[in-house]
């Protein structure tokens, strides 16, 4: 669980999580991602911090599970917790990632900053509106090619973070 340690700060809970989590197939609209390309994805296959940006910036947790998906990392579903204000996603059936969607790059940057400023490490895909943490079980090595298909930063919490 330590990996997933920081995400309460992160507007992301614990894999544990409530008893009041809800399952949900979907979560949010099921369009396509509301593609705006701002650069290549990096194809840096470590985990040490890159600086390339999102490809793409998504509107719904639905969405960015789709993008997890079509790299190949299962997701079958989403449990949604969080607020109503800022949910974020479990990928079900193995909780081996969690995603979340801000209403803004600014957004990020701030959950970033919180991130920065904790002591719980913990391995991230940040992207221009959105976030995937690496689950607890999973090796970090394993958001490299995520990464090279969706784009976005690989960020280590215990590291500054530099977009």
């Amino acid at each position: 669980m330590r990996r997933l340690a920081a995400l309460p700060l992160l507007a992301l809970l614990a894999v544990t999580g409530c008893a009041s989590e809800t399952d949900t197939e979907s979560a949010g609209s099921t369009a396509g991602p509301s593609a705006r390309p701002s650069s290549e994805p990096s194809s840096n296959a470590s985990v040490e911090p890159t600086s390339e940006p999102a490809a793409i910036e998504y509107a719904t947790l639905e969405e960015l599970r789709l993008a997890l998906v079509s790299t190949g990392e299962p997701c079958d579903s989403l449990q949604v917790l969080g607020s109503d204000s800022q949910p974020y996603g479990i990928c079900l059936p193995d909780h081996k990632w969690s995603v979340v969607v801000y209403p803004s790059a600014a957004d990020v940057d701030a959950v970033v900053q919180q991130g920065d400023d904790s002591l719980e490490p913990g391995t991230f895909l940040v992207g221009t509106n959105w976030m995937i943490a690496v689950g607890a079980t999973t090796p970090p090595e394993a958001a490299a090619p995520v990464q090279a298909a969706l784009g976005g930063t690989i960020w280590e919490s215990d590291e500054p973070f530099v977009r």
